[in-house]
């Protein structure tokens, strides 16, 4: 071969291996661009990857590393069943030495001792030329926790859907029953598989249908219904319910269906009706009672009026009796015919007296009582009272004493005649009920107002006195302490009630304290 010959086939050579270079750095090229994109998907995944050689890890991600609490480089060259929980290692080294290709769960074991549940991936590939295994790992500790807190809600929603006293009725978007509680059951006397994918329709008495079903359209157009509607149990028996109705929607906002909750009202209805009538029948009674306290008004003011007019009419003549009996008395009389006399004048007295305080009473209980303002001094009308009452002491060793206070002034403005009424009665009493020692009145003010004074009259003796429990029962009309059929004292019952509305028309009061054996005190109070 010659000399030239010799360097063009050196020169193509050379040009050959300058081809089969570039086309190698290439190939290199290609391959760092494979490995940092594997190095890249490997880092950036969010599962942990293990390559493992009949258990030896010859390559793993940060990811895995930093699962099991170790650095990258000390992962490497590690048994990888050493990061399984010692009591799930054999499930471990079985599903990996068998080529396993389905996901299972485990128990990691991390390098401070702590264990986590994980969700495991083999497969089998060729590494180097060699077939080697790779295991994928995830930590599913929240996802647990999720399911385990999930599952202790559906717990407890379930004891609070079949506990509640109220039943609930789960719809699905058709409308048919999904779900019902114990409850429901109980109260339409079905067993929960005879409610199921029926409509709540077939619960209503027909002439109810029509009326549950327009409002039944309203729940997919409403969040929240609230109505009444009459149910059939199975039994034939009506159930009044209250429906509470909420719609559920999905993701999409579409219906999904509806629950309602459902309360027997049935008692409260019933009750509601006895109500109702009880109402009606106490509505006509008082009508009833109305029109009769009516007619018993007006009854009684016929009475009072006729008691008023009659003890008018009566009066007069009495006073005839009295005048004439003193104009006999005037006359040459014998004692036997005075001793008469002197009774018949004595009787018509008391009968004067009885129909005085029967007129009074009438009058009062017409509302005919009137009273009059004029200028009067109430001591003078104390003292005139004292001397009107001696003259009935006749020979009983008694005292009568007047006692006027000193700021009670020397006029005031009310009705002298029924104030020397309530005395001169007050005073009548105390000489009727005491046998000796002294009846003392008194006067003072107890209030003053502007220009008014509370006038506070006050009658002591120490008579035979009035037990506790008749005290009050004095001021009742016809009412006595001593009510035997064989009274030592007269008297109509009626002066002391008088004396009580006459006070209480001058806005004041009559009462009285006593102790029996001892003596009693009446009081009069009364605004002028």
């Amino acid at each position: 071969m010659s000399p030239k010959s010799t360097y063009e086939e050196l020169k193509r050579c050379v040009k050959d291996l300058e081809i089969e270079s570039a086309k190698f750095k290439q190939l290199e090229e290609a391959l760092l661009e494979s490995e940092e994109r594997y190095r890249l998907l490997s880092e950036a995944s969010f599962e942990g990857v293990v390559i493992h050689d009949k258990g030896k890890v010859l390559e793993a991600n940060q990811t895995f590393a930093k699962t099991f609490g170790y650095e990258l480089d000390e992962v490497k060259g590690m048994n990888v069943f050493e990061f399984a929980a010692p009591e799930w290692r054999d499930v471990v080294i079985s599903n990996a030495l068998s080529g396993l290709e389905e996901a299972y769960e485990a128990v990691g074991l991390r390098r401070d001792g702590s264990t986590f549940p994980g969700e495991l991936r083999g497969k089998q590939l060729l590494y180097k030329g060699n077939l080697v295994r790779i295991i994928v790992t995830r930590d599913i500790s929240v996802q647990k926790k999720a399911e385990e807190a999930l599952r202790e809600s559906e717990k407890w929603h379930r004891v609070l859907f079949e506990t509640t006293s109220e039943g609930v009725w789960v719809l699905d978007r058709d409308k048919k029953t999904s779900q019902v509680n114990h409850s429901l059951c109980d109260m339409l006397g079905y067993r929960a598989e005879e409610m199921l994918g029926r409509s709540p329709l077939d619960f209503v008495d027909k002439q109810n249908q029509k009326v549950f079903a327009e409002q039944m359209s309203t729940i997919s157009k409403s969040m929240h219904r609230s109505y009444e509607i009459t149910l059939k149990s199975k039994t034939g028996r009506d159930v009044h319910a209250r429906f509470n109705a909420t719609t559920l929607f999905g993701d999409t906002n579409n219906t999904m269906g509806a629950f309602a909750f459902v309360t027997d009202i049935t008692d409260r209805k019933q009750a509601e009706e006895q109500l109702l009538e009880t109402n009606r029948q106490l509505k006509e009674a008082t009508t009833r009672a109305n029109q009769m306290a009516m007619q018993a008004k007006l009854a009684s003011q016929a009475k009072s009026e006729f008691l008023a007019n009659m003890s008018h009419e009566i009066r007069t003549p009495m006073n005839g009796v009295i005048g004439f009996t003193d104009m006999l008395l005037d006359t040459n009389l014998d004692d036997e015919q005075i001793e008469y006399a002197e009774t018949i004048k004595r009787s018509g007295h008391g009968l004067l007296s009885l129909i005085n305080d029967i007129l009074d009473f009438s009058k009062i209980e017409a509302g005919r009582l009137e009273f009059e303002a004029v200028d009067f001094d109430p001591e003078i009308t104390a003292y005139d009272v004292c001397e009107l009452i001696r003259p009935r002491l006749k020979d009983k060793p008694i005292e009568i004493l007047c006692r006027i206070g000193d700021e009670v002034p020397a006029y005031i403005r009310g009705d002298p005649a029924r104030f020397r009424q309530v005395l001169l009665n007050l005073l009548g009493n105390a000489t009727k009920f005491t046998e000796k020692g002294e009846i003392e009145l008194s006067i003072d003010i107890e209030e003053e107002q502007d220009e008014c004074i509370k006038l506070h009259a006050a009658v002591r003796d120490t008579g035979i006195g009035i037990s506790k429990d008749k005290l009050d029962t004095i001021f009742e009309v016809f009412q006595q302490a001593d009510t035997s059929t064989t009274r030592k004292y007269g008297g109509t019952g009626l002066g002391l009630p008088i004396c009580k509305k006459i006070a209480q028309i001058m806005d004041g009061d009559v009462w009285a304290e006593s102790e029996p054996g001892k003596g009693s005190t009446f009081h009069f109070a009364a605004w002028l």
